[in-house]
């Protein structure tokens, strides 16, 4: 059996089964390194895949990689945060930026994301997300990483309803708060992205000619069964609007709190493969 591995953000192998132990005895591959073989339905830590059973390898010979630092060292030389492994030389700089209250600088290829429930929460400056899809939690490369702006603005808008929908239009813009924010989206995950805005517009297109049609039958000699088309033609309508706020991208802020940012849309496997806080 050939396994798959990740390494410094790209897929390496097929390594044969016979190998993965020596890989492991040498740091190459840890606990959290995702693997793949034939067969298995989605990439997953060596750890949960059984590497180490199979490998005989004894806990203490696991080795993290520090999140500030980028170094790897020994499993018993860590320590384990809610933004990740610190390791003793990265420790000052880790609780001198908590202390501040300013975004923690990992280094590069690493993350400081956390999951907290269904979010994914990061500072909302200097987001650094895993090297991973945020729709399939498959490894990407630098190529499918791109910079996206985000943006998010308090519900308390929405009760200018009330009022407009054009004060709500502008208040939203007005008072929208940006999130830069550099999102792996993979091949796969970018068909997914697309086959949501496909059906975004269907609902809102076809809603909107349902109305019309409707609206403009009520004068006709089918008024009493095409007067329906009107309400069936908004809801369609508003479902495609609900739909298209939240399915029909990438990410989304869910909520801006305290300087960081509360990103929904990610995948369940995505999200459990981070840190929890």
């Amino acid at each position: 059996m050939e396994w798959y591995y990740a390494a410094n953000d790209e897929r390496r192998g097929p390594v044969p089964a016979s190998e993965i132990a020596s890989l492991v005895t040498a740091g190459k591959i840890s606990r959290q390194t995702l693997v793949w073989k034939q067969g298995m339905a989605e990439w997953k830590a060596a750890g949960d895949a059984g590497l180490f059973t199979e490998a005989n390898t004894p806990p203490d010979s696991t080795s993290l990689t520090c999140i500030i630092t980028g170094r790897t060292f020994p499993a018993s030389q860590m320590l384990k945060t809610e933004h990740g492994w610190v390791s003793a030389e990265g420790k000052n700089t880790y609780y001198q930026a908590l202390r501040e209250g300013g975004p923690i600088p990992v280094a590069m290829g690493q993350t400081n994301a956390v999951a907290r429930g269904k979010f994914i929460v990061v500072p909302a400056t200097n987001a650094r997300l895993p090297m991973r899809c945020v729709k399939t939690n498959q490894p990407v490369t630098e190529d499918d990483i791109h910079r996206k702006a985000l943006y998010w603005c308090t519900p308390a808008i929405y009760f200018a309803l009330l009022l407009n929908l054009i004060v709500v239009i502008i208040l939203n813009y007005v008072l929208r708060k940006k999130v830069m924010v550099d999102i792996p989206l993979s091949k796969v995950g970018r068909r997914i992205v697309t086959r949501n805005i496909a059906i975004m517009w269907t609902a809102i297109l076809g809603g909107l000619f349902t109305f019309f049609v409707g609206v403009t039958s009520m004068d006709g000699p089918n008024e009493d069964t095409l007067i329906l088309l009107a309400p069936i033609g908004m809801l369609a309508f508003l479902a495609g609007l609900i739909f298209g706020n939240r399915k029909a991208c990438a990410l989304r802020v869910a909520k801006l709190k305290n300087g960081e940012a509360w990103l929904a849309g990610a995948s369940k496997e995505y999200i459990a493969s981070l840190p929890a806080s």
